[in-house]
């Protein structure tokens, strides 16, 4: 559970402009999973939706393709 943004930045690694899907802790700030590049909204219905993209393993520099499906909850307790 977490705070989904998908947004357009420069990317250091591939040195081009890419759109990021990124889940972050609503409490603690920090990433819930690893930063989908490329991002893609493949589907939305039903309060859900699709998002596919690219991760990147900072350590060996591997790209592996994810696709998230991701259900949008109203959490009115922050209201």
């Amino acid at each position: 559970m977490g705070y989904l943004t998908l947004t357009e930045q420069h990317d250091r690694d591939f040195r081009r402009s890419m759109t990021y899907a990124v889940l972050r802790d609503m409490k603690v700030g920090a990433d819930v999973l690893p930063r989908l590049r490329d991002a893609v909204v493949r589907w939305i219905g039903d309060g859900c939706m699709t998002i596919s993209g690219f991760e990147l393993d900072n350590t060996t520099k591997e790209c592996t393709v994810q696709s998230g499906y991701v259900q949008v909850v109203n959490d009115d307790a922050d209201s």
